[in-house]
């Protein structure tokens, strides 16, 4: 049994600026042509695969993994991707559909208009000491803070846009990144079983508090925006 953290984080408040003079270069690709023309370090293998005890299974996974992308940006997901000298040093995942099913989590998530999930956020070991993993983050926020401030100019002032993630415990790293660093705060636990970190399937009427991003039906924008009352408005509104 695993439990998780859903973090989310307002959209419309800017995100901390990126490690500066690191070498790394901000990628953001929509589909496989993009890969190919910035990125074909991408489809070699899968860099966080080491944590698998089953290492049998490492083949099987990278052999795979082009096909995942591929589904992926097929769904209209976006990868942001950090790399030096042509070697991947980090990426995150990000969706904006309204319902999310995570695969290997098992989490379900419904997101309003606007909302946005990120996912899979990972730094290769032998880059983390430049901050590849804040950079990446970093680009992704920056990213969604810049068509907030579109939407926001030609749609009107409305309920603020939230991102969200999830964090397993325990992982006090990654959940101090995040809350410290870049703002998030924690909305929701809910817990599900895994299989060897390839599928997962959550566990029902485990969120709490109850109701969205995971649990319940599709909910209005005002109700998915309850559990952050303590995240603040923004100094314009």
């Amino acid at each position: 049994m695993h439990t998780s953290d859903v973090v989310a984080r307002r959209i419309d408040d800017p995100p901390p600026a990126p490690p500066q003079d690191t070498g790394l270069v901000l990628h953001c690709l929509r589909s496989m042509a993009d890969v190919a023309a910035q990125a074909p370090a991408l489809c070699l293998g899968r860099a966080d695969d080491v944590r698998l005890s089953l290492k049998v299974l490492n083949p099987l996974r990278r052999a795979r993994w082009p096909r995942q992308i591929a589904g992926r940006f097929s769904r209209g997901e976006v990868c942001h991707l950090a790399t030096l000298d042509g070697e991947v040093a980090s990426w995150i995942w990000m969706s904006r559909r309204p319902l999310v099913r995570d695969r290997s989590s098992g989490l379900r998530f419904r997101l309003a208009p606007g909302d946005a999930y990120i996912y899979h956020f990972w730094a290769v070991p032998e880059y983390r000491h430049l901050g590849s993993a804040r950079f990446v983050m970093s680009g992704a926020l920056e990213s969604l803070y810049r068509q907030s401030m579109i939407d926001d100019r030609s749609e009107g002032h409305g309920s603020a846009p939230v991102v969200y993630g999830y964090i397993d415990r325990p992982n006090p790293a990654n959940l101090l990144l995040t809350t410290v660093l870049f703002g998030f705060r924690v909305a929701q636990t809910v817990r599900s079983v895994r299989l060897l970190d390839l599928v997962g399937l959550q566990v029902p009427r485990s969120a709490t508090p109850s109701g969205p991003p995971c649990s319940g039906t599709r909910a209005s924008r005002s109700a998915l925006r309850a559990p952050l009352t303590a995240l603040g408005r923004r100094a314009s509104d």
